[in-house]
């Protein structure tokens, strides 16, 4: 990420910085919500497509609505696999999973 950043960091970075960064192919963390029944801390997400506008609203398949102009990344999920905390697999069958940029 400070590769790719040329902006000021001492002021701090936010999503849409950071979003505007990646590409597709790129691996990337982003926040669970607290207490979510996966007991999951973060997911990790493979972008699918990269920072883009959306043209027409829609619903995700986990029900989240995105309007038109909203700025958004698109990706796919990896599943904790097996007993080691840095072990994951790509579930790239899934539903593509959509995330504001802000």
């Amino acid at each position: 990420m400070y590769e790719a950043w040329d902006g000021d960091l001492q002021h701090g970075i936010d999503g849409c910085d950071l979003a505007t960064t990646l590409e597709i192919r790129d691996n990337f963390a982003i926040n669970a919500k607290e207490g979510n029944i996966e007991g999951q801390d973060f997911w990790l997400i493979f972008c699918t497509k990269s920072l883009h506008t959306i043209k027409k609203p829609f619903k995700c398949k986990w029900g989240i609505k995105f309007e038109e102009g909203d700025e958004v990344v698109a990706g796919k999920y990896y599943q904790k696999w097996g007993d080691s905390d840095s072990s994951y697999v790509l579930l790239k069958d899934s539903h593509v999973v959509y995330m504001y940029a802000h």
